[in-house]
């Protein structure tokens, strides 16, 4: 199999129009630079080297082990390497936003009704939950029949030096901090670190808002361990090539990431489709319980579409076997890239509904980029883990 290379920059230009985001970028091909150290804490185990190559078991054990997806990764043996991936394709697949606000939050549409709009976009388009991430406060469960609302929060960290406020999304399991009036983590308190840890500790999963938006430097989201558990990587009207540098940059650091995608909806209309999460479940409406354990696990895509005008890409899926990782979809495709380290770009292939990449030793992950033949509608699957074995005497 050729393997084209060709390398995502790092520094992405971090403003973007409206709907950039859905149009494939341009990637310069050159010598791919070695990767920068990882920042590891003083007394903590080292993961890969500046060389490339792919993690040894004591690496991928810590921290990467400790992230909640590996513990439950499917697990495929392809020679000398181990993939391990979160994805399990399962008999049904439902969409809900992971970003989403609502009043008095920047937003005059209540809960109820930034719900009832979501569900309301049709076939192609139509949210069966919605994670609510209000600014500062847990808002409580409208009742909304026929859509679950997942409870969620916004949170404003520690300004940095330029006064930007990088922001924390806590995706929680229950409404045990819902109450309008109180700010469970604090505002302006915590920095990343400290507002991951934070979520943690209330069971929740932790997720770097609009990467390429108010964020610290990529050294510093590099550095925040196992408790920030996703970044966005399609967050509204950010550029995901943008967000994917910070996801890359994490990745090659030895740092497991998931990815995870909301609109960012406040009041607006062309929002409603810019980010949502493609959740496999065993069964079309799941308790608010079962949907959270498969969002824990990472068995979703992030994805979206410019509007309801065009379609979705449609029923995307991810499997390990023969050796390799397989994408398919039920759209046909104007390209599958499969992406490694530093964001170099290991296979590309066009104008189809399927592809496949074989990882080769020097891979430490592999993630996959698809883009609709119109270039609407993109998705992107979480990262294949990828160690080496011990070779037995």
């Amino acid at each position: 199999m050729n393997r084209e290379r060709t390398l995502v920059p790092l520094v992405a230009v971090l403003l973007a129009a409206q709907l950039a985001g859905c149009e494939p970028a341009e990637r310069r091909s050159r010598t791919t630079p070695a990767p920068p150290p990882a920042l590891r804490a003083e007394g903590e185990p080292p993961r890969h080297d500046a060389s490339p190559g792919p993690a040894s078991a004591e690496q991928a054990a810590s921290p990467s082990g400790e992230h909640f997806a590996l513990r439950h990764a499917a697990t495929l043996r392809a020679g000398p390497l181990e993939l391990r991936s979160p994805h399990r394709r399962l008999a049904h697949q439902i969409r809900g936003s992971g970003h989403t606000h609502c009043a008095p939050d920047h937003s005059g549409i209540d809960a109820a009704a930034q719900q009832r709009r979501l569900m309301g976009l049709g076939p192609d388009h139509r949210h069966h939950f919605v994670w609510i991430t209000a600014h500062d406060f847990v808002a409580p469960d409208p009742d909304v029949p026929g859509v679950q609302h997942m409870f969620g929060v916004e949170i404003y960290t520690k300004r940095l030096e330029a006064r930007q406020s990088p922001h924390v999304l806590a995706l929680l399991p229950d409404g045990a901090l819902a109450d309008p009036a109180k700010r469970p983590f604090g505002v302006y308190e915590l920095d990343v670190q400290g507002a991951s840890s934070a979520i943690a500790r209330a069971g929740g999963l932790a997720v770097l808002a609009h990467p390429s938006r108010y964020s610290p430097s990529l050294e510093a989201v590099k550095a925040v361990d196992e408790h920030l558990w996703a970044l966005e990587i399609l967050s509204g009207s950010t550029d995901p090539d943008a967000n994917a540098a910070f996801v890359d940059a994490r990745l090659s650091a030895g740092k497991y990431t998931c990815l995870s995608a909301g609109g960012d909806i406040h009041d607006e209309d062309y929002k409603l489709t810019l980010g949502y999460q493609v959740v496999d479940v065993a069964g079309p409406r799941p308790t608010r319980d079962e949907l959270f354990e498969a969002v824990r696990r990472c068995n979703f895509f992030a994805c979206a579409v410019k509007g309801v005008r065009h379609g979705p890409i449609r029923r995307p899926a991810l499997e390990l076997r023969d050796g390799g990782i397989h994408f398919s979809s039920n759209t046909v495709l104007r390209s599958v890239r499969f992406v490694g380290r530093g964001g170099e770009v290991l296979h590309e292939a066009r104008s189809t509904a399927r592809a496949s990449y074989s990882p080769q030793i020097g891979d430490s992950y592999v993630r996959v980029e698809a883009v609709s033949a119109d270039g609407a509608a993109r998705c992107y699957s979480q990262p294949t883990w990828i160690v080496q074995r011990r070779q037995t005497p």
